[in-house]
């Protein structure tokens, strides 16, 4: 758990992606699963937060992003489009790690390495099987964006790892 969630909010773009992310379910269960070691990575790496509407949008930025930083951009459609506030969690979950995982790990293992990586940083949240679930059902409604063949391969390695008990 972040002991000064303060510290989380600021990395959070406007006042819009605040309200979307607590009115979506995300905010606060992400505040609950994060520690401090997490927000540390969070801050140290510049990561951002900012919440869009496709197929495209714009929106005032009211926060100093220093160059380099990465944004996690989230899309409002898509997130919408899974009910469950898990599913939605295990998705940002994702995001955050592959923006915190070492840039050399993910240099070293490929892209597909990189989104093992980061789905094995949901899988250390206790988010894997809402993970799976997010997938199947991204593929299944939304198979344009969802349906690939690195998506495949996640799918296929995630079930192996809930198989095993991780």
């Amino acid at each position: 758990m972040i002991s000064n969630p303060d510290l989380f909010l600021e990395h959070l773009t406007n006042d819009y992606t605040v309200g979307r992310l607590y009115s979506l379910g995300i905010s606060t269960p992400l505040l609950r699963i994060l520690d401090n070691d997490d927000l540390q990575k969070i801050i140290e790496r510049d990561v951002f937060f900012s919440v869009m509407h496709s197929p495209a949008s714009t929106s005032q930025i009211n926060v100093d992003i220093p160059r380099g930083s990465r944004v996690i951009h989230l899309d409002e459609n898509t997130i919408e489009s899974f009910v469950k506030a898990e599913h939605r969690v295990a998705i940002v979950l994702h995001e955050i790690g592959h923006a915190i995982v070492e840039l050399s790990v993910q240099q070293r293992i490929g892209s597909m390495g990189s989104e093992f990586a980061a789905d094995d940083f949901v899988v250390s949240k206790g988010f894997l099987a809402e993970l799976l679930e997010a997938l199947l059902i991204g593929i299944e409604l939304m198979p344009a964006k969802f349906d690939t063949s690195s998506n495949r391969s996640r799918i296929v390695r995630l079930g192996k790892l809930r198989m095993s008990g991780k």
